[in-house]
């Protein structure tokens, strides 16, 4: 199966994960944890189509970023600092050319899947959270 089909794959099975009461959060500006435990790298500007819910012991998000980072050091950069913060790495993907990364990270019953997809202009951070 390739990357990006996995990927899809994954994304899927998430929006169809059964649903619970939620409350919305504004939308936080980047540069700052969107939730504690998960950061983003410095220079990362969030975009509008970012969303996060939070439950009864629930939590869902999926944040959209744009920066100049190259995709190797993002992911360098969630493979230092997730476990730091209670995330265990579960499988890592990368494209042939480099330019695509998925790490998969798990914290208890929660999944944290951050997908990098870079240009030599600009690379896109996708973090979802269920």
């Amino acid at each position: 199966m390739s990357f990006r089909n996995l990927f899809l794959v994954l994304f899927a099975a998430f929006l169809v994960a059964g649903c619970v009461p939620t409350k919305h959060h504004s939308r936080p500006s980047a540069g700052i944890r969107q939730f504690e435990d998960v950061p983003v790298p410095r220079n990362f500007r969030l975009l509008d189509t970012s969303y996060s819910n939070e439950g009864e012991g629930t939590r869902t998000a999926s944040f959209k970023y744009y920066g100049l980072m190259h995709p190797a050091g993002v992911e360098r950069f969630y493979r230092q600092v997730m476990p730091q913060l209670g995330w265990n790495l579960y499988d890592a993907q990368i494209s042939g050319d480099g330019w695509e990364r998925c790490l998969f990270f798990r914290k208890g019953r929660t999944v944290c899947v951050v997908s990098v997809n870079g240009s030599p202009k600009r690379t896109y951070l996708t973090i979802e959270i269920r």
